[in-house]
């Protein structure tokens, strides 16, 4: 019994080596979230938040953050006015901004699904209309990161 051999024309191949290229690159692509399967935030400490209003914020800060929050507020009234007049745009409500005491406290959030990676200093959540961000390690960071989280807001 002979084999036989199939003939392909050269257009064929180069549709055969895309097609191939493509299931391999589509193979590559697992779905991110079996990458974290498993993974559950920890959250060693509870919060017990209260609330600081100010004339476009509520700020949301718990007993560890008392020390720095009334200079938290001030910056972010401060950054409002800037942006305010900057983009000629003005809050139609209250704002709620939550503060965490340091990076550790704000990686336990529960108000933000999925983990927080080291390098994140503050979040926008566009659908609640909220912040939320750790204070920094100095008032500089703290009050650049907060400009940059209301650009957003």
């Amino acid at each position: 019994m002979a084999s036989r051999r199939i003939h392909l024309p050269g257009a064929s191949y180069a549709f055969l080596a895309l097609f191939v290229a493509l299931g391999g690159v589509l193979a590559s692509a697992a779905p991110a979230s079996a990458q974290y399967f498993g993974r559950n935030k920890v959250q060693y400490d509870s919060f017990n938040f209260e609330i600081l209003p100010t004339q476009r914020f509520d700020i949301h800060f718990y007993q560890e953050a008392a020390v720095a929050i009334e200079d938290a507020a001030r910056m972010g009234e401060r950054w409002y006015e800037r942006l305010a007049r900057t983009f000629q745009h003005e809050f139609a409500q209250r704002k709620p901004v939550v503060l965490y005491a340091d990076h550790p406290d704000f990686q336990q959030t529960n108000t933000l699904s999925g983990t927080l990676s080291e390098g994140t200093g503050g979040v926008t959540e566009s659908l609640k209309n909220r912040v939320i961000m750790p204070l920094a390690g100095s008032y500089w960071d703290t009050d650049h990161v907060l400009g940059h989280e209301l650009v957003h807001a």
